[in-house]
């Protein structure tokens, strides 16, 4: 049955009456861009979501990396200190081996003089065991010219 459309309104109720008309209406008035709008709309629905949730994850990881990197520059710190307390301890020692190189040094001009004088008296007890041994022959010798003038006596 073929209904009269006078005004705008008669095509508005003509629609409303029979909603199957709308979509063939719609393809004859919009061009095929227009038409393939909804499915484009869905599709950047659907980007839109699985962007959203890849932003939400590179969000997460950007957390996590920012709590490694904090707690990174923590152990950096701590070993900065710890390098610190080595460098320091070392140049303590550095210095201790200064002063005990000084004392070395010393220690053996000291060594070198108490072995020149051990040698000095070692001559000076050869010297003197020569003359000790000299003065015990002499004194046996007297023992006996005594012996031999009591005897003759």
């Amino acid at each position: 049955m073929a209904h009269l459309i006078e005004s705008f309104e008669d095509l508005v109720e003509l629609l409303e009456q029979q909603p199957d008309l709308r979509p063939r209406l719609l393809r004859v008035l919009l061009t095929e861009e227009f038409l393939r709008l909804p499915e484009k709309v869905d599709r950047l629905e659907e980007a839109l979501t699985k962007l959203s949730h890849e932003v939400f994850l590179l969000a997460e990881s950007h957390r996590e990396l920012a709590e490694s990197h904090r707690e990174l520059a923590e152990s950096h710190k701590i070993l900065v200190m710890r390098v610190d307390g080595l460098a320091e301890g070392q140049k303590h020692m550095m210095d201790l081996l200064r002063e005990t190189l000084e004392l070395t040094h010393s220690n053996s001009k000291s060594i070198q003089s108490l072995v020149h004088h051990v040698d000095s008296l070692d001559r000076k007890f050869d010297s003197l065991d020569r003359k000790f041994d000299s003065l015990a022959d002499s004194q046996k010798e007297m023992r006996q010219d005594i012996k031999n003038l009591s005897e003759k006596g």
